[in-house]
């Protein structure tokens, strides 16, 4: 298993390659799944929470913060799904989840 960077060794790493080309970029992400279930709904619902976020390259950062999954459009790179705002030590992102693929774009 590759080891987990904490981006307090790189603090701009994640944001720079975000910049250079587009303001989208596909990445993998380790999350936690699981069933909540709610005392007014008939049926338990699913829930993603990303923990990790991992680049084509290897290299992993684990999400500090994570907020709960919005339904909304992409502004800056199009497309739509469920968007998370996430921290990253002091870095601020936004991680969507569309069609089953993940990409992050800077706020």
């Amino acid at each position: 298993m590759a080891q987990i960077i904490k981006i307090d060794s790189q603090p701009d790493c994640i944001m720079e390659e975000i910049n250079q080309k587009s303001p989208r970029k596909y990445v993998r992400v380790i999350a936690d799944n699981f069933l909540l279930f709610d005392a007014n709904k008939q049926c338990p619902v699913p829930v993603i929470k990303p923990l990790i976020i991992v680049y084509t390259d290897g290299r992993q950062f684990e999400i500090d913060a994570v907020s709960e999954p919005v339904k909304c459009a992409s502004m800056k790179s199009g497309g739509s799904g469920l968007r998370y705002s996430c921290r990253i030590n002091k870095t601020l992102l936004y991680l969507y989840l569309e069609d089953n693929t993940w990409f992050i774009e800077r706020i």
